[in-house]
């Protein structure tokens, strides 16, 4: 399922019953503008619910190529976004940013970089231990 855009996902917030705090960027960076997500943020008012967590396990993430999940993997840990050609040498990745990851607004393309969506990112910061601190190293 692909995200809504910046634009859509303001228009989506606009016809909210229940008005989160948040900002439409910030909610759009924490959602990827995913439909499931805004549902979730307008029933339980939190972007990153734990129904939307076990739906990333569930519906995304077993499902993605070890190469996909790995790049992720390894951006999650960055505090900040990441150059493309930084984050692809840290996970030995050829070529352009995956389109499927990009298309379904899990990775996203900043100014400043690649970065997460954030409930996506949240998810995979709970991956703790020798790996996790392997692909800080990468990042560094």
């Amino acid at each position: 399922m692909s995200g809504l855009s910046l634009e859509e996902t303001g228009n989506w917030l606009d016809d909210l019953a229940n008005k989160s705090s948040l900002e439409v960027g910030e909610i759009h960076a924490a959602t990827g503008g995913h439909p499931l997500a805004l549902e979730l943020l307008e029933l339980y008012g939190n972007p990153t619910h734990s129904d939307w967590l076990r739906f990333l396990d569930e519906e995304i993430i077993t499902h993605l190529p070890d190469g996909e999940r790995e790049l992720l993997l390894t951006l999650a840990v960055a505090k900040k976004p990441v150059a493309w050609a930084k984050l692809a040498k840290a996970v030995g990745w050829e070529g352009v940013p995956p389109e499927n990851l990009i298309s379904h607004g899990l990775l996203l393309e900043l100014e400043e970089g690649m970065w997460l969506h954030e409930a996506m990112r949240e998810r995979l910061l709970r991956d703790v231990g020798t790996a996790q601190n392997e692909r800080k190293k990468q990042l560094d």
